[in-house]
């Protein structure tokens, strides 16, 4: 290989010419899917924040009736014609591998802020977490309030089950010393709500 060579799409540059060969080129993670999204009178904004190199998407919004449904934008919009909750599905693809994650968006049309949303801010901590992983969030209403945990491939690998919580500011422990260390998403979820965040467990 030449001194130009360019593996910048999955691995990292590499010149032989020049290396003291104390590292070789390293191959770059794989893609890891993860999006947000949020209403407004049937029009659903997907926020997306999914990690990788050189990613190219594509979504599927989960109207089973259209094959029209879809869309290669990083972070699209899309306006449903009928409520209800739809599977959308979002595949990240890059040179160093793909990933799909599924997640259930709830349409509800015409409705006001407060109702589409009962969630404030949000934060976990500490991230990377061990044993115990803090959910501290703000509601804006009282509500039951269910977290759930998926690992990257989607698979759900913990359940915190629904409580009703007051209004305010509120913290939920989470025990994560049965869990692999890696990346996942931890979903919050209440009656007119939904939001993912990234978690990182070490051991």
């Amino acid at each position: 290989f030449g001194a130009t060579t360019n593996w910048s799409d999955c691995w990292t540059n590499f010149a032989p010419e020049s290396e003291d060969y104390n590292a070789g080129p390293y191959l770059k993670a794989a893609a890891v899917a993860s999006f947000n999204a949020s209403e407004n009178d049937k029009v659903v904004t997907f926020t997306n924040g999914s990690l990788g190199n050189n990613m190219k998407f594509m979504w599927d919004f989960g109207v089973s009736a259209s094959t029209s449904d879809t869309s290669t934008l990083q972070s699209p919009t899309y306006t449903y014609s009928d409520t209800g909750v739809y599977t959308v599905r979002l595949t990240v693809m890059s040179p160093c591998g793909d990933s799909t994650i599924t997640q259930s968006v709830h349409v509800q049309g015409s409705v006001g802020l407060k109702e589409v949303e009962n969630v404030g801010s949000v934060k976990i901590y500490p991230n990377p977490a061990r044993n115990v992983a803090n959910v501290e969030f703000e509601l804006i209403e009282s509500t039951s309030v269910t977290i759930t945990m998926y690992d990257l491939s989607g698979r759900e690998v913990k359940v915190v089950p629904s409580q009703f919580m007051m209004s305010g500011s509120n913290t939920i422990h989470i025990e994560t010393s049965d869990l692999n260390a890696g990346m996942y998403f931890t979903r919050i979820s209440t009656d007119r709500s939904e939001k993912t965040y990234r978690l990182i467990i070490i051991k």
